[in-house]
């Protein structure tokens, strides 16, 4: 994300990006060596509205919680520090984030590819992606 770059040292940030309706998106996630083999994999997208995802070209499932609640959708799965003084209501609101499984042995030592594809036809907006591995 740009707001964690830190210049002349890091590469470029990828996040946040525009991803137009009907259009597809592809960033790199770099996974290192002890993080791999997984038996689980998790990813969070903060989208603002539905994408799909793939990771390294195999389409990863769409989680939903409670499935008796509209939408049932989680951004605290992956919380970022907001100290008392902080604005609290910059936390992504769940309705904005989508939760993907994808297959673990996807997963490769290094670069890899996530693709995100806007199925709607208005832009959203690409906040932030985490990985969560076990």
């Amino acid at each position: 994300h740009s707001r964690h770059r830190i210049a002349g040292v890091d590469q470029a940030a990828q996040l946040p990006v525009s991803l137009p309706g009907g259009k597809t998106l592809s960033l790199t996630i770099h996974v290192p060596k002890d993080a791999v083999p997984a038996w689980r994999a998790m990813i969070l997208v903060h989208s603002h509205g539905d994408v799909q995802l793939a990771l390294n070209d195999q389409p990863a499932r769409p989680q939903r919680f409670m499935q008796q609640t509209p939408g049932a959708y989680r951004s605290e799965i992956f919380l970022e520090f907001v100290d008392q003084y902080f604005d609290k209501d910059s936390r992504p609101r769940p309705e904005d984030c989508r939760v993907f499984l994808p297959d673990p042995a996807a997963l490769r030592i290094g670069p890899n590819r996530i693709t995100l594809v806007n199925p709607a036809s208005k832009d959203l907006e690409i906040e932030r992606i985490n990985l969560a591995l076990w």
